[in-house]
């Protein structure tokens, strides 16, 4: 489900709007260098904070849905008892949780082969978010979003070298950088919108997941409230 078209992406291109609100706010790193796992990380867990429980949370049950199964332990730095068995959830050091992550999601988005920052770091985000297979699948979408319609890439749950590649020779101007993590954004946040479509009682989670895939610093460009007159 795609709620823009390629008529909004030309827009886009044209205007810039998003892009240009974004710009000065997300600092766009050398292109040239590759991504790093440990820097996006960082954000990472800065969006996943510490240890929850909560009921309403399917990766917190064994059956990886809410109220089927028996609870399993819950979930800390984006760790979840039901897709992470064997793992002392609660106990768990973040040190622990990069580990895991530098050995599975890292490796699976082929984040070192990614380059500059911003986007692979978003990319890592959603994997831990929503899945590997379904951050890879929103990039693929991305990349057909912005390429020559006789032209799509195919692609599926893995990370290939044609979207690899794509990627590195389309991402090396910070206008290109800036339009894609738009368009990655926009994609992401329909997805998020499906899931809430689908299962209401996943609404509890959207505004968080929205917040997690658009800067912080948009608060920056956001109108201030006048102050109070005394």
């Amino acid at each position: 489900m795609i709620l823009f078209t390629k008529l909004s992406i030309n827009f886009m291109r044209r205007t810039t709007l998003i892009g240009y609100a974004l710009s000065g706010l997300l600092l766009v790193s050398n292109a040239a260098l590759a991504a790093d796992c440990a820097k996006a990380l960082q954000v990472v867990f800065g969006n996943e904070g510490g240890y929850q429980n909560s009921r309403q949370d399917g990766g917190n049950w064994s059956s990886k849905k809410v109220g089927v199964g028996a609870m399993c332990g819950g979930t800390k730095f984006g760790i979840a008892c039901g897709y992470n068995p064997g793992v002392d959830v609660k106990n768990l050091t973040k040190e622990g949780a990069a580990k895991i992550y530098q050995n599975r999601e890292c490796k699976e988005m082929r984040l070192s082969e990614l380059t500059g920052q911003e986007i692979p770091t978003l990319l890592l985000d959603l994997s831990v978010n929503m899945g590997t297979e379904m951050a890879i699948k929103l990039m693929g979408t991305t990349i057909n979003l912005l390429n020559d319609p006789n032209n799509q890439v195919k692609f599926d749950t893995v990370m290939t070298d044609v979207m690899v590649n794509w990627y590195n020779a389309n991402t090396k101007t910070k206008d290109e950088v800036i339009l894609f993590y738009a368009v990655l954004t926009l994609t992401a946040v329909d997805r998020y919108a499906y899931i809430v479509e689908s299962n209401k009682q996943q609404a509890v989670w959207l505004l968080g997941w929205i917040r997690r895939v658009i800067p912080n610093e948009i608060e920056a460009i956001r109108p201030q409230k006048n102050p109070e007159k005394k």
